[in-house]
């Protein structure tokens, strides 16, 4: 059941071509991770009038739009935090894995939910990301 969802996993013979794929997807999304902590501190720390009105709203605790803005970014920053070091935790396990034990390891569940905490916590760090932008 598991293995067919998954059935490309499956079908690798070759350790080594699957553990250079994980690693890679790992990679790339640690960049794009870092890219997203970047723009989401870079916008909390600005020193622009509306950024201004979103922390004194914060402060004051008054409930509007730019307090839930605040509150909303900061959110943000949280989960783009822990994606991004949940893809570089899960990249450092994968990469310390030789290719003979890479097939093993990736198709068991404990791999294939490794496998999916990082991307889970990246889809949600976007979907955070715009809803703050468009408010």
């Amino acid at each position: 059941s598991r293995y067919r969802r998954h059935l490309v996993w499956a079908k690798q013979r070759n350790g080594e071509k699957l553990l250079s794929i994980v690693i890679a997807r790992y990679q790339y999304t640690t960049v794009f991770c870092s890219l997203l902590v970047t723009a989401d501190l870079g916008v909390f720390f600005s020193p622009s009038n509306v950024v201004e009105e979103v922390r004194v709203a914060l402060k004051a605790g008054d409930v509007n739009l730019h307090f839930m803005t605040g509150v909303v970014l900061s959110l943000s920053i949280v989960l783009s935090l822990s994606a991004l070091i949940a893809n570089f935790t899960a990249w450092s396990v994968f990469v310390v894995l030789s290719s003979e034990n890479a097939g093993t390891i990736l198709r068991s569940s404990l791999g294939l939910y490794s496998a999916q905490l990082p991307s889970l916590l990246v889809v949600v760090s976007i979907y955070v990301f715009f809803l703050w932008v468009a408010m």
